[in-house]
């Protein structure tokens, strides 16, 4: 009966035996499926990223060169009111230096007027004028004696 329980024994350990080595193949196999798992989660991951990261640079220099025709657009339109303005201005700053011009001149003429030793003839041989200008002539030269 030593016999049969020892072999009972025996077979029970090579059952056990055996059940372990199942359990570890198993074991093994399921931790290289969740290895194999893991990679491909984190390739796809990152061919996901990578993708991501791409259209986000596509989309980044699209916007920025949109932004860039925009720019130039409202700089040309700028440049162009400006030189509106300028050529508006510069018509109505015309008459306005015209205007200064002509004051400038009355003014001379109002201070040549009004100093008595600046006589003023024109080309005229009217006998006035001539006679004036010998009075004038005649004043000035009274004052210098």
């Amino acid at each position: 009966m030593n016999r049969v329980l020892s072999e009972i024994e025996a077979s029970k350990q090579a059952d056990i035996s055996k059940l372990q080595a199942d359990a570890r193949l198993e074991y093994t196999k399921v931790d290289a499926e969740k290895d194999r798992s893991l990679m491909e989660l984190k390739a796809r991951g990152k061919q996901e990223s990578e993708k991501l990261r791409s259209e986000n640079e596509k989309y980044a220099r699209q916007v920025k060169a949109e932004a860039k025709v925009i720019v130039a657009e409202n700089e040309a339109k700028a440049v162009e009111a400006i030189g509106a303005m300028e050529q508006k201005a510069s018509g109505q700053l015309k008459v306005k230096r015209q205007y200064d011009l002509e004051q400038e001149n009355v003014q001379t003429w109002m201070q040549l007027s009004n100093n008595s030793n600046v006589l003023i003839s024109g080309e005229s041989n009217s006998f006035a004028a001539q006679l004036f200008a010998a009075e004038q002539l005649a004043a000035i030269a009274k004052k210098h004696e």
